[in-house]
């Protein structure tokens, strides 16, 4: 195939959290390099280049930074996904519906099984949840999962298993203690609430056990990996997924190379200032996370750049004064995005900040101390409260 050659000036945006915050510009973008032809939805092997400037890990758990996620979120099976349509579909499970407002039902696929054959049922998937819920508790209560019935006692560990998690033949039933509103297809959409396959973690403690190693349960499975360097993913039969790549190559960047070479058709993933250097590329705006399309859609909260201007500064000015609050080990992002100018700081003045149309309601529990999500949840909050828009 022919090669198109592009010329990187930029790097790769950090990333706050686990989500993918745009609080300047329209959500990130990928770059796809093409040949001379139109790109045929039936290719063979599709080249991915990804910037990052930290080592990788296949740690699910890792997968909070947006290089690693990039590279596991292909290899886990997910009741629910958020698609290239912009919208949540069933994905492992083949329907779902909302019982009240306290009970969700999700019907599975049959015939599901991860890469090494292990079965993929109801019971297994439960399991599965459960052990993510164990594991990620011992920082912070999961977001609406912590609602669910008989989640306190397992986490205390006097009982086995979360009572609220209800199997029955190929449904599987999520119960809950209060209302929810719509976070459960979105909170299951997310990589550690899919399903794991035993033999990536301790089925005791949760705990993953080899970092450069998983067993896939979702649409793709690794074949072959240098760390740090290139990762080859393998299409899986029996997801439905016959027009897309059977083969995808992803080429990790580091920040200080000056220029790469990809052969078409390729992605460059990538938020660049100028696109004035690229060759033979078409600029997409990619898929808004979760997160972007509630806070930058026409509804959401963050439309009106007025509000991200003042998110932002606020947030910035608060974490100048936070530094020597939180030792090495917390995660504080240097800014949402390396390339944006700098925000000016607000007037104080409450009259001078804008305000949002509707309130601001943080769920779930503060996390624990040591836990590194606590640094940037403590400081989102101060930002909010400074706000007046919590």
């Amino acid at each position: 195939m022919k090669k198109a050659k592009i010329w990187i000036s930029v790097t790769l945006m950090l990333i706050l959290g686990s989500y993918l915050w745009n609080l300047r510009q329209p959500p990130s973008t990928k770059l796809i390099a093409k040949a001379q032809s139109d790109l045929d939805s039936a290719m063979t092997t599709l080249h991915y280049g990804l910037f990052s400037k930290f080592s990788l890990s296949l740690n699910l758990y890792e997968a909070e930074t947006y290089a690693n996620a990039v590279i596991v979120q292909p290899l886990i099976g997910n009741l629910s996904r958020y698609s290239n349509l912009g919208r949540y579909e069933p994905f492992l499970a083949e329907s779902w519906e909302m019982v009240s407002s306290t009970e969700w039902r999700f019907k599975l696929r049959p015939n599901l099984t991860c890469e090494n054959g292990e079965s993929i049922s109801t019971r297994s998937f439960k399991t599965s949840i459960e052990l993510s819920i164990k594991k990620l508790s011992r920082g912070s209560p999961p977001a609406v999962l912590s609602k669910l019935e008989g989640y306190t006692e397992y986490v205390a560990e006097t009982v086995s298993g979360i009572s609220g998690i209800q199997i029955d033949h190929e449904y599987i039933t999520f119960k809950f203690n209060s209302e929810v509103e719509d976070g459960v297809v979105q909170i299951l959409s997310f990589a550690p609430f899919g399903y794991i396959c035993e033999e990536n973690r301790d089925q005791n403690s949760g705990e993953w056990l080899d970092n450069a190693r998983f067993v896939s349960s979702g649409p793709y499975k690794l074949v072959r990996h240098v760390a740090d360097s290139e990762y080859r993913l393998e299409l899986r039969e029996g997801f439905g997924m016959a027009s897309s790549p059977g083969q995808v190559i992803i080429h990790v960047i580091k920040q200080d190379s000056g220029s790469i070479e990809l052969e078409a058709p390729a992605i460059l993933d990538n938020t660049l200032t100028s696109t004035a250097e690229l060759k033979n590329a078409t600029k997409l705006p990619l898929v808004p996370e979760y997160l972007n399309y509630v806070t930058l859609s026409p509804q959401g909260v963050f439309k009106d750049i007025k509000l991200r201007d003042a998110f932002i500064s606020t947030f910035n000015e608060l974490k100048k004064e936070a530094i020597d609050r939180y030792p090495p080990g917390y995660t504080i992002a240097k800014s949402f995005y390396p390339s944006q100018p700098a925000h000016e700081e607000i007037d104080a003045d409450p009259q001078s900040i804008p305000r949002t149309k509707v309130s601001i309601r943080i769920l779930g529990q503060e996390p624990k101390n040591g836990a590194r999500a606590l640094a940037t949840w403590s400081l989102i909050r101060e930002t909010l409260e400074k706000l007046n828009w919590k």
